[in-house]
């Protein structure tokens, strides 16, 4: 009995790798697809939506400029800003690396990530997560994600554009990088029924996150690099943006130690 407990623990704790990661992990947990004929609006601008928000995040995940400055260095964990015109934080790229550790898989890695489930471990406000339009690549979705209420914000809703992409080159590294960039607003009137029917409706706060991205590689010279990216654009707290900075960057270092752990 305490074999098949543990077993049966195992199986609910440990996303079993999907075919695509975050797709199926949200279907499993009550995500709410769309029925019906794809909107034309969406189903047309979706694919470069994806794709931009895919090249965005690798570009600044690749960008060793400059202008990224190092704010913070917590054990094997680099934490590292980027001003934002007309924004009131910074964006924020934590990154570890760990050498000589090859994961079972890249995509059990980028599923924890996705993993409404693991999702609760690093990222605090998180609530539920909903799928709101598959598209017509297995790589590219809209997705809503929920946030819940702090005794600092309130509670918000971010319909994104999600992508991911796996990559491998000749000297043998790996990449999985994922996305999710915020939906145009004109994706609100074709997706209502949708957004409606997973509560998205009505006078919810619409999240002020721009970006976030996930990225894991796997180098020839056998070390595993995990990277976070968020871009938050206004502060929707009554405590003064540079409290909440703080924040911010306590989270994205705690979440990326998270990940690694999980």
């Amino acid at each position: 009995a305490q074999e098949s407990l543990y077993r049966a623990r195992r199986r609910a704790v440990a996303p079993t790798p999907p075919r695509l990661p975050c797709r199926a992990q949200m279907a499993a947990q009550g995500a709410v697809a769309s029925n019906g004929e794809p909107s034309s609006l969406v189903d047309a601008q979706l694919p470069d939506l994806a794709d931009r928000a895919l090249a965005e995040a690798e570009r600044h995940f690749d960008d060793r400029s400059s202008s990224w400055s190092l704010t913070k260095n917590e054990g094997d964990i680099e934490l590292w800003e980027q001003p934002m015109a007309g924004a009131a934080f910074p964006m924020y790229r934590s990154a570890l690396t760990v050498a000589n550790q090859k994961p079972t898989s890249l995509t059990a890695v980028a599923s924890t990530v996705c993993s409404a489930f693991c999702r609760r471990f690093y990222d605090s406000t998180f609530d539920r997560a909903c799928l709101l339009r598959r598209g017509k690549d297995d790589g590219e979705a809209v997705i809503g994600l929920f946030a819940k209420p702090t005794p600092i914000t309130p509670a918000t809703f971010f319909m994104g554009v999600f992508g991911i992409k796996r990559s491998t080159a000749d000297s043998g590294s790996e990449r999985i990088t994922v996305a999710c960039s915020r939906a145009p607003d004109e994706f609100d009137a074709p997706l209502q029924e949708q957004l409606a029917a997973c509560g998205a409706g009505g006078e919810i706060k619409r999240s002020s996150t721009r970006l976030w991205a996930f990225d894991v590689q796997y180098s020839a010279d056998g070390a595993l690099r995990m990277s976070m990216l968020v871009a938050i654009e206004r502060n929707a707290s009554w405590l003064p943006a540079f409290v909440i900075k703080q924040f911010l960057a306590d989270s994205l270092v705690a979440g990326i130690d998270c990940v690694l752990q999980m």
